[in-house]
């Protein structure tokens, strides 16, 4: 383990459910500004470290997905660091509901105690590109550690009230069915013989997550509808059960 006393730079991967369509770039697009993107609910994916080569390359692969490669540095050009696609071919994403990916180097402050004191900056970029972050990298201020999060939901189009009224359509009402007990459960559409929309218990426990309607399997593949919105009401029980989330509409 490196002390956090030797550290000199952070690297810290994010995703978000909002992105913008972009080239393969250096990395510019500051979403949500200079905060740092876990104040708005982002939540971790995977960490990776740099395995460093001839002094010259380094890659960055996370060990509990499977290994993939999420940055490089060395490789799109000499001390470049480069923030590899999420879900393009041969991304590095399992998960490709999440639109927009951002990435955050952490450094030491200018006169700050070494590892004490940080300047934190993030870039965004769409989940189908890549970028090249703007400044480069020698061997000794190389990021020691990337990580990855993604967002839980948030946006509120028009404030909290029936999407109906801001001009969304209904899509599909969908019930709770339990897969592996009450703790595991899938959320499928009355309406669209049984298109599976959100489930509960899969990310982590007890957490409901809404499916992508586009991409990688989407429920809503061919579509060309830009915006989606999930709605959960009230009813708790049936036949005497209770059921978390339910009914669960998608709009």
């Amino acid at each position: 383990m490196i002390s956090l006393l030797a550290i000199a730079s952070l690297v810290f991967l994010f995703v978000a459910l909002h992105g913008s369509l972009a080239l393969h770039r250096t990395c510019s697009w500051k979403d949500g500004g200079d905060n740092r993107p876990d104040e708005h609910g982002y939540e971790r994916y995977c960490a990776a470290e740099p395995v460093v080569y001839d002094h010259r390359f380094a890659t960055y692969n996370c060990p509990d997905k499977g290994r993939p490669l999420v940055a490089n540095w060395g490789y799109i050009y000499a001390a470049g660091l480069e923030f590899s696609t999420p879900c393009n071919n041969g991304g590095f994403a399992k998960d490709c509901s999440y639109t927009a990916w951002a990435l955050c180097i952490s450094q030491v402050a200018a006169g700050g105690p070494t590892g004490q004191t940080f300047i934190e900056v993030c870039y965004a970029m769409n989940e189908y590109d890549d970028c090249t972050w703007p400044t480069n990298f020698t061997e000794a201020t190389l990021p020691y550690v990337v990580e990855a999060k993604h967002r839980a939901c948030s946006w509120h189009d028009k404030g909290i009230t029936d999407p109906i009224s801001h001009g969304y359509s209904p899509f599909c009402t969908a019930r709770r069915n339990d897969i592996v007990g009450p703790d595991h459960s899938e959320y499928k559409c009355l309406e669209n013989k049984g298109i599976v929309v959100a489930d509960y218990g899969f990310l982590r426990n007890d957490v409901l997550e809404y499916w992508t309607p586009h991409g990688h399997g989407g429920y809503d593949s061919d579509s060309q509808i830009k915006y989606y919105g999930v709605c959960i009401g009230d009813n708790t029980t049936e036949e005497g059960k209770q059921l978390h989330f339910e009914p669960l509409h998608v709009w």
